[in-house]
């Protein structure tokens, strides 16, 4: 069973100017733009599965800034988890290239998943 579907989880915003992330709940607001509390820029959803890097990791902080603008954020239905993630930059980088250019074992896992889907 789904593990957000018995409790009201949050949704993750990330501030990319600040790097600092904030909760909301997104029931009624779906969608809608929420403003950062400390600068005003507007910040972007990153899912319930995030977790943000330490403030002062600068190259962390870009690697999450490179995969969300790429649409490639934290989020599931609870039931898999929020799936593969890069560790470095430069993994993020050949990530949003394009699926020929994942890691070894992620490719494994790709195929692998082609031939038994659940």
């Amino acid at each position: 069973m789904c593990r957000y579907a018995l409790t009201p989880y949050k949704t993750h915003y990330a501030c990319f100017a600040c790097r600092k992330t904030f909760k909301a709940t997104d029931r009624k607001q779906h969608g809608a733009r929420k403003p950062c509390p400390q600068c005003g820029v507007t910040m972007t959803v990153m899912g319930k599965d995030f977790k943000a890097p330490p403030r002062k990791d600068v190259t962390q902080w870009r690697k999450v800034e490179l995969l969300a603008a790429h649409g490639l954020v934290f989020g599931s239905c609870g039931c898999s988890g929020p799936g593969y993630a890069p560790r470095t930059l430069e993994a993020a980088r050949l990530l949003v290239q394009g699926p020929a250019t994942l890691p070894e074992g992620a490719q494994s896992l790709l195929r692998l998943k082609e031939r038994h889907p659940r």
